[in-house]
């Protein structure tokens, strides 16, 4: 949804749902939208339903900021490591042993 006076995008924050008015944070003008036929105020309108979050991500509010974490380590990274580093070691001793000869 943009502002009736200047055109700039309003924030979810900045409508009132039940009076069909919103805020400009840009101009300060008050948007009228009850004017609006129903059916596309009932698709702008409505509240954003939750979405489940993938596994291992969680999302949180700090103060007045959105924390988005990203768990990275699950049971199997340190087998997934240990198979790493054996690959790379044995290959780096191999290198390093036929450029000897």
């Amino acid at each position: 949804m943009h502002c009736q006076q200047c055109g700039q995008i309003l924030e979810e924050r900045d409508l009132d749902r039940e009076k069909f008015i919103a805020n400009c944070r840009n101009c300060y003008a008050i948007s009228d939208f009850s004017n609006m036929p129903d059916m596309v105020r009932e698709n702008t309108l409505r509240k954003q339903s939750s979405v489940p979050m993938p596994e291992g991500v969680t999302m949180e509010t700090q103060d007045r900021h959105l924390v988005i974490k990203c768990r990275w380590y699950s049971k199997y990274s340190s087998i997934r490591s240990l198979i790493n580093s054996l690959g790379v070691d044995t290959f780096l001793i191999y290198f390093l042993v036929t450029k000897r000869l």
